[in-house]
């Protein structure tokens, strides 16, 4: 299932609140629970699957006006940008992302210095319920970008379904971090995942970024010295649910899906976040997931700030096989634009985006090709992470 929305801001209930010393973010001062500020551009929902904000309504009219000038103005270019569930970080940046860059033909030049968007592009957002929507809207042409995970592009690459080939996606650039959270009940003191052992651990569905992190992490902290956690499967939303009533005594979260439900369990004294401190356990984490990074989580409560060292990955943006290498260029090299990053920083605030240096670096797929030539031509540093059987064949050579 899948909605649409153009030109509108989202609400993303529960964003991190991002700190320069850290790349994941932050829980809000004086409350002790993560941000749940709607941003500046609030969402009326429609049916759950539509929604279009005040700011929305006022461009779709502006638009209209412009389509209804004469015949010998510009033609519009109309792009898509497939986001995730209307309450996703990533529907949120869509949305945001559609806003900046939409600038419909017969419109005013742009005021020197104020943000100005691509002359005579109209862009939208759309909802994609889960990410292999997206990836199949993509790889068909039925949406020309979208906004996927780190892990979600490298499966996609490296690790088709069988009998299937590699996606045909491409980076266009990098837009923001998702923390590896764990949850745990704080009974005991955690220091690691080790002191997990004999516990019930909820994971993410099968196929999600919580399953394939999880999997992940419980191989690299093992053999347990006790009995190996037992599993089981939740969707992010009911995951912090079983935390709450007992179900399960720990949960691992990817990503801002259920950061209001995380920040209402850390605000109590009975849970707590996990570490993951530098160990060889971590280094081996890495090495099965190397779209990740070290990341540190910063509380400030009462007026002291606890670091909680953990992993993060990046969410891109990407195109399909159907956006050209000129098209491409031009809506990088909009949208990072001093003026309409300013704004987009602004849309998407408390969350912020990934510095520039940080957006063409250990891509996991390789970038379009005029995301490319924007980024030789700002000197971006670009390197893509290699598949693991390419990997290793070029290591036998």
């Amino acid at each position: 299932m899948r909605g649409f929305l153009a030109f509108g801001g989202c609400v993303d209930p529960g964003c991190f609140r991002h700190r320069s010393a850290n790349k994941s973010g932050e829980i809000a001062a004086d409350s002790g629970m993560i941000v749940t500020t709607t941003g500046r551009w609030p969402l009326t929902a429609m049916g759950g699957r539509r929604a279009v904000g005040a700011s929305a309504i006022g461009l779709l009219l502006t638009v209209a006006s412009a389509l209804a000038a004469p015949a010998q103005q510009q033609e519009p270019t109309f792009i898509s940008i497939g986001g995730g569930a209307v309450d996703s970080a990533a529907f949120r940046w869509s949305s945001a992302l559609a806003q900046i860059l939409s600038r419909p033909p017969g419109l005013p030049k742009c005021e020197s210095g104020s943000p100005c968007g691509v002359p005579g592009v109209i862009a939208g957002a759309q909802t994609y319920d889960h990410p292999g929507a997206l990836l199949g809207a993509l790889t068909e042409g039925r949406v020309a970008t979208g906004i996927l995970s780190a892990l979600e592009i490298f499966q996609a690459r490296c690790d088709p379904p069988k009998g299937g080939q590699p996606a045909p996606i491409w980076i266009l650039k990098a837009l923001y971090r998702q923390p590896v959270r764990i949850v745990a009940i704080s009974a005991k003191p955690i220091r690691s995942p080790k002191d997990l052992a004999g516990m019930t651990i909820a994971l993410g569905e099968r196929g999600t970024d919580s399953e394939i992190v999880g999997d992940a992490l419980l191989e690299a902290y093992g053999p347990f010295r006790r009995h190996r956690p037992k599993i089981v499967r939740r969707a992010p939303a009911q995951a912090a649910a079983a935390l709450k009533d007992g179900t399960v005594q720990a949960a691992l979260f990817v990503g801002h899906a259920a950061d209001a439900a995380i920040g209402a369990l850390l605000a109590s004294d009975r849970f707590a976040l996990v570490p993951l401190p530098e160990s060889p356990e971590r280094q081996r984490l890495l090495r099965a997931l190397p779209m990740f990074d070290p990341d540190t989580i910063t509380a400030d409560t009462d007026r002291s700030s606890p670091e909680t060292p953990t992993l993060s990955q990046r969410a891109f943006w990407v195109a399909g096989p159907g956006l050209g290498p000129g098209f491409a260029d031009k809506l990088v090299s909009d949208e990072s634009d001093s003026r309409n990053a300013a704004h987009l920083a602004e849309l998407v605030a408390p969350s912020v985006p990934v510095a520039a240096g940080d957006t063409f670096g250990r891509l996991p797929a390789p970038p379009a090709e005029g995301a490319e030539r924007y980024a030789v031509t700002k000197h971006h540093p670009i390197d893509v992470i290699s598949c693991p059987a390419r990997a290793a064949a070029a290591a036998s050579r």
